[in-house]
């Protein structure tokens, strides 16, 4: 019943734009203002009440389908499998190495502060381990369009989220927007 209830958090979650999702709704929250605190949040625009942040042309007007399927996941595929192919080196990643080979699914994904996305993610083969990556990107503000999405890094969170592969399995099959990466 437990993993359950964190599966409908999480689809609940993904379900959210930022300008609808309610505060400290996310698992990952925490983390994502911890780590922006230590970033400069050089694309912001000056938030007031006239003014949008890089953030908001980024997602504007996601869907649920956008939240589960979007460049800024297949941005983190490729940076995997270039640190699984050796062409990328990452230090956090040495002892972890073993538990990044194969597909993942997207456990939570929002919108990181210091701009682009905050992505958590769980290996089919290693449910028991959740990691993240920020996934950076471009804006042409004038035009609203969105490119040069950069994987900027990839981390062991130590956070077991508790779930199985029958767990993931079943999220799949119930929320058919969403697939293994």
């Amino acid at each position: 019943m437990k993993k359950l209830l964190i599966l409908v958090c999480c689809v609940t979650l993904l379900s959210c734009g930022r300008k609808n999702c309610p505060k400290d709704t996310s698992l990952a929250e925490n983390i994502v203002v911890a780590d922006a605190m230590d970033a400069a949040p050089a694309d912001v625009i000056e938030e007031n009440a006239n003014r949008e942040t890089l953030n908001d042309i980024r997602f504007d007007g996601w869907t649920k389908k956008e939240w589960a399927d979007n460049e800024y996941i297949r941005a983190v595929r490729k940076y995997i499998d270039a640190y699984n192919n050796g062409k990328i080196e990452n230090t956090d990643l040495y002892e972890h190495k073993k538990y990044i080979q194969g597909k993942f699914v997207i456990a939570d994904i929002q919108p990181y502060l210091a701009g682009g996305a905050l992505i958590y993610i769980v290996f089919y083969d290693y449910p028991e381990k959740t990691f993240s990556a920020y996934v950076y990107s471009d804006v042409d503000v004038t035009s609203r369009v969105v490119s040069n999405y950069e994987c900027r890094g990839l981390k062991n969170e130590n956070i077991d989220l508790g779930f199985s592969q029958e767990d993931i399995l079943q999220f799949l099959k119930e929320c058919q927007e969403h697939k293994l990466w």
